[in-house]
């Protein structure tokens, strides 16, 4: 309920501070990284913790690492006003806005497979009889990647100009081209290993749509409407985190004999499309038998 609520007063306040698009673009990447390597950092931790001392050992070691940070960013960070009261924007208003619909259904879309790396990747790899510690690694190796991709990647998409060197749209695509791709390949596999490729084949995918998104926050968004366009879109991460726990649910149900059963149901009819024309030929060369 509160892991993305600081992100509409950290896009303002970014967007308040930095005057140019691509240094904008970058911050707001670099939000998304920082937010990924945590995410990744605490799985990696916790398949070791959960592995060696249990569930409740994890989550009270969760629970004061979260203090920590609070206290934290009650230290460090203060309210600034802005310099100038900017024109205030209702929802209705942000909504109408086609260009952030298009985006927000195409972030559903793309987070739908970037969830599956925390919501269904280690229930796979619970079903396949791997330890919590293989999960661990598998984040691991989501982390280094993170770590190692990131600062390039950012100097090819964005550069270290004033301007964004390339225009949005194809990068949102080949982010969620290759977060389609790295949970594919997930659902496949069996092995510490190969879990652990198909996380870091994800990293790319995740940088390019943080990108992106970070591109249309920073140079599409109206003065004093950045928090309310960043919590649509943050709205729009919350709807595509439901999908995954549907398929975690239909795990725990016999989804794979479900969906295995869905896709022989085509199978079988190009079977019978292509077959019935074979059978009539037979019958027309096998001679019949008198009633």
């Amino acid at each position: 309920m509160t892991m993305e609520a600081h992100r509409p007063a950290v896009s303002s306040a970014i967007n308040d501070a930095i005057d140019s698009d691509a240094g904008r673009t970058r911050a707001q990447a670099m939000l998304y990284w920082s937010a990924n390597v945590g995410i990744a950092v605490c799985g990696g931790a916790s398949g070791y913790i959960a592995h060696h001392h249990g569930y409740r050992g994890l989550f009270l070691v969760n629970g004061l690492v979260c203090l920590g940070f609070t206290l934290v960013a009650r230290r460090t960070l203060s309210a600034r006003p802005p310099a100038a009261e900017p024109q205030a924007h209702s929802y209705r208003q942000v909504l109408a806005d086609p260009a952030l619909r298009w985006i927000g259904l195409a972030a559903v879309f793309a987070m739908v497979c970037a969830w599956g790396l925390v919501s269904v990747l280690p229930l796979l790899m619970t079903s396949d009889g791997l330890p919590p510690s293989a999960y661990g690694t598998a984040m691991i190796a989501n982390t280094v990647s993170v770590l190692v991709l990131t600062p390039p990647m950012m100097r090819v998409l964005v550069g270290r100009g004033e301007q964004l060197k390339y225009p949005l749209a194809p990068i949102l695509a080949v982010g969620s081209a290759i977060l389609g791709l790295g949970i594919t390949l997930a659902a496949m596999q069996h092995t510490t290993i190969g879990y652990s490729i198909a996380a870091a084949i994800l990293v790319p995918g995740e940088i390019c749509y943080s990108v992106a998104v970070g591109a249309f926050i920073s140079t599409a968004v109206p003065a004093g409407a950045t928090g309310r366009y960043q919590a649509v879109l943050s709205g729009a991460g919350a709807i595509a985190s439901l999908p995954p726990l549907g398929i975690a649910l239909a795990l725990d149900a016999g989804g794979r004999v479900l969906v295995a059963v869905l896709a022989c149901r085509p199978l079988a009819r190009a079977l019978r499309s292509t077959t019935r024309p074979a059978q009539a030929e037979i019958r027309a060369l096998v001679p019949q038998e008198a009633p």
